[in-house]
Order: structure tokens, then sequence, then C-alpha cells
């Protein structure tokens, strides 16, 4: 079951009566109605739109980096319940500002019905007007043409068959389902997936092609996945404008290290007790509230502590790379993702560090005592992604500004689609929304001889790969050639505690 809310859309100052009547998901934004109410009166989608409710303006704005006229607002991810919270609200849709159709939308009542994906057309009424025919002041005082209820019910299904279970654009979909058979056409990002599909089901070997076939082959796919990444980042910036406020993105880009950071939720118990600096962490802390743990005199954990913080640490799906997997575990000094995690504990508000041991300071106890798993890891995370220093991990100074940009990857991660993407992708698609991440210096000394965008993603992927990794943000299978991820050997999964993260 499922709630859904009756919309009464009107045409205003029409000579005669042009209404429809649909029932439509709650959960649907704008956006998607947008094309519902295009479907149900009969228009074209081929003009502008705009919808006015209480909170402002709301329009489909191609370009997230424009500032918007009149506080416009990004429609995608602005909630219908939002705009429409009670029975009687209503909002505007203007379509086309030459001729200026009006449509008020009222909210008509809401209730719960058996889930299903479709739209229905309970009632219409009244013939849709011409397009491009001057607006209300230029339509006949009366039709004596019928809207086709069986047309637009086939529509509204093939539309959302089309967008929702078939994933086509929405544009092209509109237009297949309107009459243009040439519309959904395969699109470069289309072409890549079958490409990609290709590739993997070994349909051909690249090895049996010439030189010169194998060069335009590669410098086809580096094209067509950097097509494919344009188009998934403007619709991750689209939904973080919406859902994180819409003015993050430009203040980020302007004021990287002093803007008003967006809000990280603890996730549910459920998923935060196999991540693996839980699982590395918890019994220390659980110790901790009988009695202090002692370091060595070298400042360091008991070897015991370091063993079993490895075990829980070394594992295919935490990105222990490269040299890090070959680490002997006999001393906290020679195992970097334990010292790591252990100074991140020691930097939160849950235990209190001195030179000869770690004690659990009253609100960690009174976490532990309660089992409060998602606070645990949330103020570990916010000490990783606030106090911890990220060149403890690799590279000392360089490229501080990726620690800050963190909450802005996890909010790339939260959008991303469900399944795998190279971790250089994720890397363009941070620094093309936050492009001083591109602009940081580095030091003449770095021991790679490549170009300094090439250096930066390489801290990146070896930084974000190991932290998000042990916060189990991110899977991906561990390998021993730590460079690998220069030929996109990374492939990084988003966890489903990664997407809790990132509040509403």
């Amino acid at each position: 079951m499922a709630k859904y809310i009756t919309l009464n859309i009107n045409l205003e100052d029409a000579p005669y009566q042009v209404s429809r009547q649909l029932l439509v998901p709650a959960k649907i934004d704008l956006y998607r109605l947008h094309y519902y109410i295009q479907l149900a009166m009969g228009w074209t989608n081929s003009h502008l739109h705009m919808f006015k409710t209480a909170a402002g303006f709301f329009s489909n704005n191609d370009d997230p980096f424009d500032v918007p006229f009149d506080n416009e607002q990004p429609e995608i991810g602005a909630k219908l319940v939002a705009q429409l919270p009670r029975k009687g609200d209503s909002l505007l849709y203007v379509y086309d500002f030459g001729d200026d159709w009006r449509h008020t939308v009222t909210h008509g009542g809401s209730s719960i019905q058996p889930r299903h994906s479709s739209v229905k057309i309970i009632a219409a009424v009244g013939a849709c007007p011409a397009e491009d025919s001057g607006g209300v002041a230029h339509m006949p005082e009366r039709s004596s043409n019928k809207p086709n209820l069986a047309q637009i019910q086939q529509r509204l299904d093939q539309f959302i068959e089309l967008t929702e279970q078939q994933a086509h654009d929405h544009d092209r979909a509109f237009a297949f389902v309107m009459g243009d058979q040439d519309a959904l056409d395969e699109t470069d990002e289309e072409a890549l997936a079958a490409f990609i599909a290709a590739d993997e089901a070994e349909e051909f070997n690249e090895d049996e092609l010439t030189p010169e076939q194998q060069q335009a082959f590669a410098e086809l796919k580096l094209d067509m996945q950097k097509q494919a990444a344009q188009i998934l980042l403007q619709q991750i910036i689209a939904n973080m404008h919406a859902q994180q406020r819409y003015q993050h993105v430009n203040e980020f880009i302007n004021k990287p290290f002093t803007h008003t950071p967006m809000h990280l939720a603890p996730p549910p118990n459920e998923l935060v007790a196999e991540a693996p600096i839980m699982k590395a962490l918890l019994p220390l802390l659980q110790t901790m509230c009988d009695k202090p743990i002692k370091l060595t005199a070298a400042g360091y954990l008991p070897v015991a502590w370091v063993k079993h913080m490895w075990t829980e640490l070394n594992s295919p799906d935490t990105p222990c790379i490269g040299k890090q997997q070959y680490e002997v575990p006999n001393s906290e000094s020679k195992v970097t993702m334990v010292a790591a995690a252990r100074h991140i504990m020691a930097q939160s508000s849950l235990v209190k560090a001195n030179k000869t041991s770690l004690t659990i300071t009253a609100k960690g106890k009174k976490l532990i005592a309660s089992q409060a798993l998602g606070e645990i890891y949330h103020e570990l995370l916010k000490a990783c992604l606030t106090t911890f220093h990220w060149g403890f991990v690799f590279g000392d100074q360089v490229c501080p500004l990726q620690r800050a940009v963190a909450p802005s990857v996890l909010a790339i991660s939260h959008y991303l689609p469900q399944h795998e993407f190279p971790v250089n992708m994720l890397y363009d698609m941070t620094s093309t929304l936050i492009p001083a991440l591109n602009e940081e210096p580095i030091p003449a000394s770095a021991w790679r001889d490549d170009s300094d965008h090439s250096e930066r993603q390489f801290y990146f992927a070896y930084r974000y790969l190991t932290l998000f990794g042990i916060f189990g943000i991110w899977q991906h299978q561990a390998t021993n050639d730590y460079r690998r991820f220069d030929t996109q050997a990374y492939q990084v999964t988003v966890t489903d505690l990664g997407r809790s993260l990132l509040a509403p």
C-alpha cells in the first residue's frame, strides 16, 4: 500500500472549462509532475515552464551553476507533498512564457491505494488549446472537442514504463509517447552502457585490432565515459541543490574551507555493525568502560589490540591497498590503518588520550551503555572529517582540501546509481564541482613524475579508498598494485551505510 494524492488541474481564465483530475503517488517531485500535467492536458512539452508555490519558484534549470532568476529553485527533488501538504493547498503551473498558459493545481485529498507505479487520469473536461495559439485571449468561446481519457491513460502508462522501468531520458520518452518514433534512438550514455556490457561479455577481442584501431577505440571509450560522467554529474548536482539547500554548491565553490557543511546523520544501528572501523574499535571502547587501556612505553597500543584491529580492517572489502596488505601487525607503528583508526578514535569525543593511556569519556560510556552504535559511528566519522590529519594515511601535508571536500564526496556517493564506478571518475566529478581541488599546490619533491592532475588524483584515490573503506562507505576489491587506479582498476561500490549518512 502507498499514499496517493488527487490533483485537480484547471486552466485559468479560459472561456470554457479545461480541467483534469489526476491520482499521483505522493512521493513524486515537481520534475515528474511537469510531465504528468503535460500528458494529461495534451501539451507538447515544447516550451519553458515554471511552478510557483508558497516556497517560491521551481523549474528545470539546465545549468545548475547559474544564479537563478527570482530565487528560482530546481524542481528535481522538490517533493510534491512538501509543496502541497494538505487538502485544499494549491500551486501555480505556468507553461509557455509567451502564451502564458496558467494552471491552478489543487490538492484534492490523499488516500492509501495498492502500490503501483502508474498515474491515473480520473476525469477530464475540455479540449486542450492548440500550441502557440496566443493564450487564453485567443481561445474560442466554446469547443466541441472532448479529451480522450483512454488515450491519456495509455500515454501516462507508456511514459512511466519508459522512464521508471526502462530508465529512458524523460524528454525523449515524452516525445516518443507523443508520436516521435525516432525519439528513443540510442544516446551517448546508452551507447556507453551497451559498449561496457559487450566488453564485459567478451563479444569481441580487442587484441585483434590493429594499433591504430586500438588507439581510436581507446579514445572513443574515454570520450564516451566522460560524456556519461558529465550527464551523471548534472543529475547529481540537481539533486544536491534540491535536497541539501539550493545555495550549498555555489557556496562551497566560492568558499571551500569556510562553507556551511552539509548535515551528516547518525546511520541506523543495523548498518553500522559491520563497518570495519566499528568492528575494530568497539571492543576497545567496551574494554575502556571497565578500565583505561595502557599504552606501551613508546606510546603505542598493545600488540594484542593491534592484531585484533588488523584482522578486522584487512579484508577484501576494505581498501588496504598496496603495501598495506603486507604490513606485519607486530606494532602499531608498522600498520598504517591500525594507527589511523586509533588516532581517529583518540580525536573523537568518545575517548581522552594521553601519553600513557586511553580513557573513555562520559559521553562515550553513555553511548556504549545504550548500544547507540549509529551515534558512536557518527562521532568517529566527525573526527575523521574535521580533526584527523589525512596526510597521515599518505602524502603528509599534500592536498589538505581533499579532507574538506569529503562531505561533498559523500553527497556524490549518496546520489550515484547502484553499480560500480571508477574512483578517478569520482575525483573528476568532485573537482568539476569544486575546481579548487585541481588547483591546490603540490610539493616539487613529489615522488611521481606524472602531471599535477594525476598526482592529485593518486592522493585522492589512496586516501578515499582507505578512509571511506574502513568506515564502510565504499567497497572495492583490494589489489597489490596501488598505482593501478590510473588505469581505472579501482571500481568503487557505494554501500547502503554510505548512502544513509546524508541527512535531508
